[in-house]
């Protein structure tokens, strides 16, 4: 793994990129910046995806109040509902390591913020409900919103 120039080397990163590389694993021949999403780049989806954020959560304490999942992962599996989806619902955005960064030295995820630092298309509010008929449910797997399954 190649780090970009001006990387930042200190505890917190460190321990950001040791998880990123038990959890999802980092590619050995290819560059890693702040802009490297996550996602988009490093292939974390579904089940990974959902580990990786919990033991975010549990390792740096941060506040995922403003979290979405689905503004970034694919769910696992085959989603049934990707042509009923609302629209907007099927472009991920990328959920960069500079994102997590960011949400770690501030102890908490806002996702206009963290998305407006990295350059993403404008961010658009979490919606707070159902979402096909399915309740969203939050990352440490318990049910985030009233009437879930």
């Amino acid at each position: 793994m190649y780090l970009a120039p001006g990387f930042p080397d200190d505890p917190t990163m460190r321990q950001l990129m040791q998880l990123l590389h038990e959890e999802i694993g980092l590619p050995e021949r290819k560059g890693i910046s702040l802009k490297t999403a996550i996602n988009l780049d490093l292939g974390c989806d579904g089940a990974d995806a959902e580990q990786l954020m919990q033991e975010l959560e549990e390792l740096f304490v941060i506040d995922f109040i403003d979290y979405d999942a689905y503004r970034y992962f694919q769910p696992e599996g085959y989603d049934v509902f990707l042509k009923r989806r609302a629209k907007g619902r099927g472009d991920k955005i990328p959920l960069t390591i500079g994102m997590l960064y960011q949400a770690i030295k501030a102890k908490r995820w806002d996702t206009q913020e963290l998305e407006s630092l990295q350059g993403s298309r404008p961010a658009i509010r979490t919606f707070c409900g159902r979402i096909d008929g399915l309740a969203r449910r939050s990352i440490v797997g318990r049910d985030r919103f009233s009437g879930g399954a």
